[in-house]
């Protein structure tokens, strides 16, 4: 979701009176002006799909978040090609999973991008998606479109739905929670079907739920869904997350290595993450023994390969622990949400903890303030944690 978007519903929630009720308008506006701008390129859309003959089925699966939000649906995508083998499914994904479908070889036959705008851009993106879907003619033989993400309207996940023409479209509503409702409601019509699952559920059970109940199928499990791993003696650390708020600080991360690098049994310390979080791995691993840094430096494949080979993965609440979920391997989670804190919030383990038996999700004592959830710019309740926690709970798997 958009920094600002995000920052007016932190408003809303905590507002009150004359502020709040033009905060609710302001966003009923902005979903108008976006919901008028789809519809009015429909038409366009519905020519393209008549001029462009008759087409072999097709199935257009959306999933615009980040890279964990792709992985958790990972069953679900290998669920539909499984119940529509001869339908070419079409994988649209945000920019930074860009290449997440050699994953998926024998499943994904074609992978499109499109990342949100920032700012007040963001309410010209039924545009874009527009533009998207005719560059890309995923019009062209869509009979089902399936956007496999909870809360979609940021990404316009719904209008590229829309604008497929795919028959059966399916997907989650966005007003559940009571200060996105006054905007969000008039997404839900770009659906032929919605499925309306408790919104304080893991992510995986929304999906499992989303399929059974309008493809009457079942998903796997996430766990294990690739081939079990190899055993190893090295530990994957992945020390680095999306948001501040989720980022143990790196000297924690340094104490506990070290500590762990006595252990004789542990072999070497690889450092994964994305190019952006070279710089801070490569001082990391400097100041670590037996520490390799491989940030920016694996495509999917082989990051897939370098977590099944892992004896354990500790890391921050990111897309790479549930990729570790999907291989296998034990985990230990570093997470931002307090003990006691919502289980609806988007940080909420009940949500987003990476499935399977062998994980260990590490919680924070809550700062003042931050009972609900913490929500801070900048690291927070997650430096209540100790590196003796973490040391402890990865020693259980070693």
């Amino acid at each position: 979701m958009n920094g600002w978007l995000r920052r007016v519903l932190f408003t809303v929630r905590a507002g009150g009176g004359r502020s709040r009720g033009f905060l609710l308008f302001l966003m009923s506006v902005v979903s108008l002006v976006q919901v008028a701008l789809t519809w009015m390129c429909l038409p366009i859309a519905m020519a393209a799909r008549a001029f462009s003959g008759k087409r072999p089925p097709r199935l257009l699966v959306i999933c615009i978040g980040g890279i964990g939000d792709v992985v958790l649906a990972v069953p679900a995508i290998q669920a539909l090609h499984e119940k529509y083998p001869d339908w070419p499914v079409t994988l649209v994904v945000h920019s930074i999973a860009r290449g997440f479908s050699e994953l998926l070889p024998g499943v994904v036959d074609r992978e499109v991008c499109f990342r949100p705008s920032t700012g007040v851009w963001y309410v010209f993106d039924p545009l874009r998606a527009a533009a998207l879907v005719l560059r890309e003619r995923l019009y062209a033989g869509t009979m089902l479109a399936a956007v496999l993400r909870w809360h979609t309207d940021t990404g316009c996940a719904g209008s590229i739905a829309l604008l497929s023409r795919a028959p059966r479209r399916i997907g989650f509503p966005s007003g559940v929670f009571p200060e996105k409702a006054a905007r969000n409601w008039l997404y839900d019509s770009f659906y032929a079907a919605l499925s309306r699952p408790s919104a304080e559920i893991h992510e995986t059970q929304k999906l499992a739920l989303l399929l059974r109940e309008q493809e009457k199928i079942d998903p796997p499990p996430l766990s294990g869904i690739w081939k079990a791993p190899a055993t190893g003696n090295a530990v994957v650390i992945a020390p680095f997350a999306g948001k501040a708020r989720r980022n143990w600080p790196l000297e924690q991360w340094a104490e506990v290595i070290t500590a762990l690098a006595a252990e004789s049994s542990i072999g070497e310390f690889r450092i994964a993450g994305g190019p952006a979080d070279r710089a801070p791995a490569e001082r990391l691993a400097k100041s670590c023994p037996r520490t390799v840094n491989l940030c920016g430096a694996l495509s999917f494949p082989q990051l897939l390969d370098t977590l099944r080979a892992a004896r354990v993965v500790v890391g921050a609440d990111s897309s790479i622990v549930h990729l570790a979920s999907a291989a296998g391997v034990p985990i230990v989670v570093v997470a931002c949400h307090p003990i006691g804190a919502s289980p609806a919030h988007f940080n909420a383990p009940e949500r987003f903890r990476p499935p399977g038996d062998r994980v260990t999700v590490l919680r924070p004592t809550a700062n003042p303030g931050c009972e609900a959830a913490c929500e801070a710019a900048a690291p927070c309740c997650i430096r209540n944690l100790t590196a003796s926690q973490v040391i402890s709970s990865v020693l259980r798997y070693t």
